[in-house]
C-alpha cells in the first residue's frame, strides 16, 4: 500500500430527505451540501483544503438538477 495522508471525514445526513441532503465535517471545518454531485463537491473541498493554509471556516456547497453548484 502506497503512503497517502488520510483525512478522515463525518457525514451528517437528513434522514428522508429527496435529493440527500447533509454537512461533512473534515478537520474542524464544515460542508453543508444538497444532492449528489453537491456531496461529492464537498468531498473535493474537503480533501482540497487539507494543507492549504486556508483558515478554518464553514463552507457551503448546493448542487442543482443542471450539474452546477453556487457557494456562498
Amino acid at each position: 500500500m502506497a503512503d497517502h495522508d488520510r483525512l478522515r471525514v463525518m457525514l451528517e445526513l437528513e434522514v428522508g430527505s429527496d435529493p440527500i441532503v447533509g454537512s461533512l465535517q473534515a478537520h474542524g471545518r464544515c460542508f453543508d451540501f444538497s444532492g449528489w454531485v453537491g456531496l461529492a463537491t464537498a468531498l473535493e473541498q474537503a480533501i482540497s483544503s487539507v494543507g492549504d493554509g486556508r483558515p478554518i471556516a464553514s463552507a457551503r456547497a448546493e448542487a442543482y438538477s443542471d450539474g452546477l453548484r453556487r457557494l456562498p
